[in-house]
């Protein structure tokens, strides 16, 4: 009788840290990111779902890429290109500024670049868009800088996604 209890007790055991293993085993996700910039969570059951998206008050409509050559009559000493992104408030309310964070990926999904641009002296009404700039001058003596890593592609192959909002409302 003593060897029978004592089986079903190590039976017991056995199956109680078999299934707490599975418990914790389960938990493990990995949180991917997809060439298209969506985030998903992958399973270790071979499964996946998108990650919860955080609200956006601010939406990326376009961009264009203008490269500059220098200008001594004007005061530009040396190559730049401006980065100008066309943003729209989908916020549902007045703001008087925003802080925008912008991944930039090449054609190929790798990451380039996160940017945050912060914007805080006008007010921009609901559903209307305005135009931001990142202006990324070029220096001989700095290697790996943005202007490199800009200047090498155009509006066809880069990939940009407003990953991250931040606005202050208006208030009257």
């Amino acid at each position: 009788m003593g060897v029978r209890k004592n089986m079903k007790k190590i039976i017991l055991l056995t199956l109680l840290s078999f299934f707490s293993s599975i418990c914790i085993f389960s938990q493990n996700e990995i949180l991917a990111t997809t060439l298209d910039g969506r985030s998903v969570i992958l399973k270790e059951n071979g499964k996946w779902e998108f990650a919860p998206v955080e609200k956006i008050d601010m939406q990326l409509m376009d961009f264009n890429i203008i490269p500059r050559s220098k200008d001594y009559e004007n005061g530009r000493i040396s190559d730049d290109l401006i980065l100008s992104l066309k943003l729209k408030n989908v916020s549902g309310k007045s703001i008087q500024g925003y802080r925008i964070t912008v991944d930039v990926r090449n054609g190929f999904g790798d990451l380039l670049k996160t940017l945050t641009i912060t914007d805080g002296d006008e007010n921009m009404e609901n559903d209307t868009e305005e135009e931001a700039y990142f202006v990324f001058e070029y220096n001989k003596f700095i290697d790996n800088q943005v202007y490199d890593d800009v200047r090498s592609f155009s509006k066809a192959n880069l990939i940009l996604k407003l990953i991250k909002t931040q606005i202050i409302v208006k208030v009257d």
